[in-house]
């Protein structure tokens, strides 16, 4: 982790909602189903072992891009259940954006309640951005995510094998 801090409240975050999950044939399953996104800019990736998700969001940061990821995300939720999450955004463009769209999305409720987030931010810019983001989730009673600067500090927060991620 950059601010070397453990989130507080583990155990909820430990408490994602498991039961929500698809059963083992489901998982299996996984490849059969339609892609989850069909833009090339958001890309999900599921772990069946460990049940975490890897979002890769390629696009610009605006609220049309956030929505298509809420969309793509509300997907998954109605389809596979919730489960915990990485979002790496190591991969978006540069971008000047109002701290506005950080400001109202962190007022918001996760979309998967009770399941950790693991943000991978590029670099010290967007570390910052992510953080202002996880105070207003803090401030609004919401688990914030955790940020990190790399995906291999991330898979290994959450237990997860970067070889056994499949495409949704």
């Amino acid at each position: 982790m950059i601010d070397g801090k453990t989130p507080s409240g583990v155990a909820s975050q430990l408490a994602c909602a498991v039961s929500m999950l698809p059963s083992a044939a489901a998982w299996r399953d996984v490849q059969l189903a339609p892609p989850i996104s069909h833009d090339p800019g958001i890309e999900f990736r599921l772990n069946r072992v460990s049940k975490v998700l890897l979002v890769r969001f390629r696009l610009a940061f605006s609220r049309e891009n956030l929505q298509a990821l809420d969309e793509a995300l509300a997907k998954f939720v109605t389809r596979w259940g919730t489960c915990d999450t990485i979002a790496d955004f190591s991969a978006m463009p540069n971008a000047n954006f109002p701290a506005s769209i950080l400001v109202e999305r962190g007022r918001e409720p996760p979309l998967m309640p009770n399941c950790r987030r693991v943000f991978v931010a590029r670099d010290a810019a967007y570390y910052g951005m992510f953080r202002l983001y996880a105070a207003y989730q803090e401030a609004g009673g919401f688990e914030p995510p955790v940020i990190v600067d790399t995906l291999d500090e991330a898979l290994s927060l959450m237990g997860a094998d970067r070889a056994q991620f499949l495409p949704i």
